[in-house]
């Protein structure tokens, strides 16, 4: 007899419905105590006295992987608890003992190499399995069923279903056997069943362990018909299965991806990446060493962020990244419930998701912690439009970083806390944040190279709210340097506690910096205002002041402004020396025929040395002139008038002939504009000036009681709603 399988598949034993890991079987002559070995496949070759059981009961052939025994003769077969046991046939032990079994197919089956051996076959066997129809492997795999005792003719040989022996009448033929689907626990078990025929529809229940997300649907299929990539195609014994997918969903776990929290899931997982557009990572914890490389259109998805959907990094690389970066934009990508982290101390170069290059992305209900950067937004051939929601960005040096051409990417919602810096922002054109930003050494960062950004949302717990490359986090401060960017805060919540904000005067307003950028918003806090390196600022002072031209070489400044409202500090700038000092000025927004008020608090240690001037444009005086004199405290100036511009500026300069005054110096407390007019207060010089206009500048659509100076004629005028008129009622 020739050496046959025991079954048709892979045989698992147990005991009391326990899986018998360890156990070992052996097989005797049937009727005898003689021991006879078992093949481990149907060349007999390779013979094994005894076998051990895997940790799910599946024999193993001494390599360890499972096999399906093969006996030649009528056999005994004896389970045994230990070698010990099995070695000295000591049956009494035994677990239990079956005896006179044939293999599954002696009397039924034995495989022939073409339909044309059938034809010619001679043997007694019924049930016979041909390799092809002409060659082996060729598509025409199949059993057929001996049917004898038929009217001559009733069989009718079509080369298919129906064989009928060379010489015969018809009276027997050999009928196909439909082959039916099957089941098996695990990947290794399928690829392990020598029985599998084309055409066939197999199930598997897990691929390395039952229920760990692996198992799929395959369709058996020719050999070499694709490439085994672990999960897509899968080379079998003789044949391929290829992998059906049901529902098209695709967990990374079908291409051998474990998540169990060590080894190195990385090839398994790109493999996943390389054939499916969309890829689901289950509630477990993945390990890499390498980027995972994503396409246009790729979207990765984690099936339970509360049980972690862990991807972490040991390595100094981001987890994603563009396959073609700095070669072919990719966009349209998208990333949805997974914690990404680094298992290392935010080793240089560890990114969650790098965007280089990558536009149109999305980045929903993520985690990314311990890395150099959360998520970057770069590229020097796109990496714009993308978006972040709802995600928590943490422990990181940088929690987000901008870089070349991470232009009009969008934050909106989560929360970005416990990094060095929340968002480092440079060498791009726009930003918008809307974020919770908690309790990072530094919230913002802007360099130098940004022209344009927005942001809104709450501040709280954070070293620095706002700073630049030139910030001071040991003082807690906000630095604002010569940045380009015009950054409009839309609303914000600030906690007034441990941040530091920028003063925008608690009304929206501008404050202009060294290179004529501004910055807008509305403020709700006490603690407005942190400065405490100036000498550092080129081309600026605090509160937004402006030196124009320039500042002296030998001009010092000292102090800072840290609690403005209660005047404890001030700003202090002192000319020394033969130098002087030009124009100090800043600008407010505001809106034409709506009355403004400005508010300086200032002292000066010179009488006549300085002046204070309101005015339509740089050094202009339209709505105030005033001579700041030598006082033993602080004085408020201020002016209320009628805008006829949409921008108001506030100068303080030398008086003329005073320029050069050793140790002269001014100290500004506070700097504030505000809509609307402010009454007369003890201790206030307070003028309220009427704009002036020339007689061909007047409004051309004025308000009816408007009061104007005109400058042409040397008087005040008002309209009365039909003609300018001057104090006596004649028209003018």
């Amino acid at each position: 007899m020739a050496w046959t399988g025991i079954s048709n598949t892979v045989p698992q034993y147990e005991e009391n419905g326990i899986a018998a890991s360890g156990f070992y079987i052996k097989f005797y002559a049937s009727g005898t105590v003689t021991p006879i070995p078992m093949a481990i496949d149907s060349t007999g070759v390779t013979t094994l006295a005894k076998c051990v059981l895997s940790t799910e009961g599946y024999p193993l052939n001494g390599s360890s992987a499972v096999f399906i025994p093969h006996i030649d003769q009528t056999y005994k077969i004896i389970l045994y608890r230990n070698a010990v046991d099995a070695d000295a046939d000591t049956t009494g032990n035994a677990v239990w003992i079956v005896d006179s079994l044939d293999p599954v197919l002696a009397i039924t089956s034995i495989f022939i190499d073409n339909y044309q051996s059938i034809r010619d076959f001679t043997g007694a066997e019924v049930i016979l399995y041909a390799q092809g129809k002409a060659v082996a492997s060729d598509g025409g795999e199949a059993f057929f069923q001996k049917n004898v005792g038929a009217s001559p003719g009733t069989y009718v040989d079509n080369d298919t279903t129906v064989i009928v022996p060379t010489g015969g009448d018809g009276s027997e033929g050999w009928l196909g056997i439909p082959v039916e689907d099957r089941t098996f626990d695990t990947k290794a078990l399928m690829v392990a069943d020598v029985s599998l025929a084309i055409g066939q529809i197999v199930r598997t229940e897990g691929y390395t362990t039952t229920g760990d997300f692996g198992g799929n649907t395959y369709e058996v299929v020719a050999a070499a018909t694709g490439t085994d990539d672990g999960g897509t195609f899968i080379d079998l014994a003789t044949h391929q299965a290829k992998a059906l997918f049901p529902g098209n969903i695709v967990y990374v776990n079908q291409y051998g991806a474990r998540g169990i929290g060590s080894g190195n899931d990385g090839a398994t997982i790109q493999a996943a990446l390389d054939a499916h557009k969309k890829v689901i990572f289950t509630g477990a914890d993945y390990r890499l060493t390498a980027s995972l490389l994503v396409d246009s259109g790729h979207w990765c998805v984690g099936n339970d962020i509360a049980s972690g959907n862990f991807i972490q990094m040991n390595g100094a690389v981001p987890i994603f990244k563009a396959r073609t970066a700095t070669t072919v934009s990719t966009s349209h990508c998208r990333w949805e419930a997974l914690s990404l982290y680094n298992l290392g101390a935010k080793p240089a170069g560890s990114v969650g998701i790098d965007l280089t290059d990558i536009s149109n992305a999305q980045v929903i209900n993520c985690r990314a912690r311990f890395h150099e950067t959360g998520i970057v937004f770069a590229g020097s051939l796109a990496g714009y439009y993308n978006e972040v929601i709802s995600c928590e960005i943490a422990s990181n040096t940088n929690g987000f970083k901008y870089g070349l051409a991470g232009n009009s990417n969008r934050v909106i919602g989560g929360r970005v806390h416990g990094n060095f810096v929340g968002f480092n922002i440079d060498n791009i054109n726009d930003f918008h944040i809307d974020s919770t930003i908690e309790n990072n050494e530094t919230g913002i960062q802007v360099g130098s190279n940004v022209i344009s950004g927005s942001f809104k949302g709450r501040f709280e717990g954070n070293g620095d709210f706002l700073g630049t490359s030139n910030r001071n986090p040991a003082a807690g401060a906000v630095v604002i340097s010569a940045a380009a960017a015009d950054i409009t805060d839309l609303g914000s919540h600030y906690s007034g506690e441990s941040d530091k904000v920028v003063d925008f005067s608690r009304k929206l307003v501008t404050l202009s910096r060294g290179n004529s950028g501004a910055i807008d918003g509305s403020v709700q806090a006490p603690n407005v205002m942190a400065n405490p390196t100036l000498t550092t600022i080129t081309g600026g002072v605090a509160n937004g002041w402006v030196v124009l031209p320039s500042i002296p070489a030998n001009t010092t400044y000292s102090g800072d402004v840290v609690t403005k409202e209660t005047g404890t500090r001030s700003q202090k700038i002192e000319v020394t020396g033969a130098s002087s000092l030009s124009n100090l000025e800043t600008s407010f927004n505001v809106q034409v025929g709506v009355p403004f008020t400005v508010s300086m608090r200032i002292t000066t240690n010179e009488d006549d040395g300085w002046r204070m001037l309101v005015g339509r444009t740089s050094a202009g005086t339209e709505y105030r002139q005033a001579l700041i004199r030598d006082a033993g405290g602080f004085v408020t100036y201020t002016a209320t008038f009628i805008p006829t511009t949409t921008v108001v500026y506030v100068t303080i300069k030398m008086q003329s002939g005073t320029e050069s005054i050793t140790g002269a110096t001014i100290n500004i407390d506070s700097i504030t504009g505000n809509p609307g007019s402010i009454p007369g207060l003890p201790g206030v010089t307070q003028e309220t000036i009427v704009p002036f206009v020339s007689t061909a500048g007047r409004p051309p659509n004025p308000q009816i009681g408007i009061n104007k100076f005109d400058s042409t004629i040397g008087k005040p005028i008002w309209y009365d709603g039909t003609n300018w008129v001057d104090a006596t009622g004649a028209t003018v």
